[in-house]
């Protein structure tokens, strides 16, 4: 028996080196399924928004305020930040797949794949006001993965950032309103499998 061997620990399983791998390939495929697409010109609802936007919650209103500003009639900046929310989206669900279920890092993977695939999504991100969209999705991921963080960890700091970013999520948002309900049913799930 070799003794000279390193013990395997969870800080050096191969999942842990392959994360930043996964996350490269997700903004792969993020190119590959949208990069085609930023000819496309405003939308309907785009014009509704950029006369008033008032009408948008006040979070998305001061971000696509400044997108309106900073683009002004450029297209690709529009899809740029709304591509950057995709991907945060993506990288949320991977990390809280891998937290809330403790699975393979594949899964995490395979589920901000599926995020992206949704057609709902996917016409966020065509629309030039997609922030609409993008970032209450954005900000309830968020949420959820800051409340796993909390049930996993149970250390002082983590309730306070997980509470911040559910007010975050749920106050500018009427969307996220039912997001209290998600985060009950982690409650019941995480605590009945003892995680």
């Amino acid at each position: 028996m070799n003794t000279d061997t390193p013990r395997s620990s969870p800080a050096s399983s191969p999942g842990k080196r392959l994360a930043p791998q996964f996350l490269g390939m997700m903004l792969v495929y993020c190119a590959i399924v949208y990069a085609w697409m930023p000819q496309l010109h405003p939308l309907g609802r785009d014009y509704a928004a950029m006369a008033s936007s008032e009408s948008l919650p006040w979070l998305a209103r001061t971000l696509f305020a400044w997108e309106l500003h900073r683009f002004g009639a450029w297209p690709y900046g529009y899809f740029l930040a709304n591509m950057l929310l995709l991907y945060a989206c993506m990288v949320t669900i991977f990390f809280y797949t891998r937290l809330a279920v403790r699975g393979l890092w594949w899964l995490g993977s395979l589920s901000a794949v599926l995020l992206m695939a949704n057609p709902l999504k996917s016409e966020a991100v065509l629309h030039l006001s997609g922030v609409q969209d993008l970032l209450p999705a954005w900000l309830a991921l968020l949420a959820l993965l800051f409340h796993a963080l909390h049930l996993r960890h149970r250390q002082w700091w983590t309730f306070p950032w997980a509470l911040a970013v559910f007010a975050l999520a749920v106050l500018p948002f009427r969307a996220n309103q039912a997001l209290f309900l998600v985060i009950a049913c982690m409650e019941c799930v995480m605590v009945e499998k003892g995680n």
